[in-house]
């Protein structure tokens, strides 16, 4: 399997170990288990948006050997 889908899969595994944390949490200090849900959370996306772009991105280039790269990366910069 690639690399990334193993980052990934840690990612996955780190959400849901978090999960009786969060439990326990949300009994003392709900603001800081939010907190944390939504760091968990937005850890595996960005893992996901970086994937995806990647993913986009290699499609492209063999799709369209022709066009200029440079113009793609600019495009693309800001997608992970």
């Amino acid at each position: 399997m690639n690399q990334r889908f193993h980052v990934y899969d840690a990612a996955l595994a780190m959400v849901s170990a978090l999960r009786a944390v969060l439990a326990q949490l949300s009994n003392g200090d709900r603001a800081l288990a939010d907190q944390v849900r939504r760091a968990a959370s937005s850890l595996a996306l960005n893992f996901i948006v970086h994937i995806l772009c990647t993913t986009l991105r290699a499609v492209a280039a063999r799709r369209w050997p022709s066009a200029p790269a440079s113009g793609w990366r600019r495009a693309t910069a800001g997608w992970g």
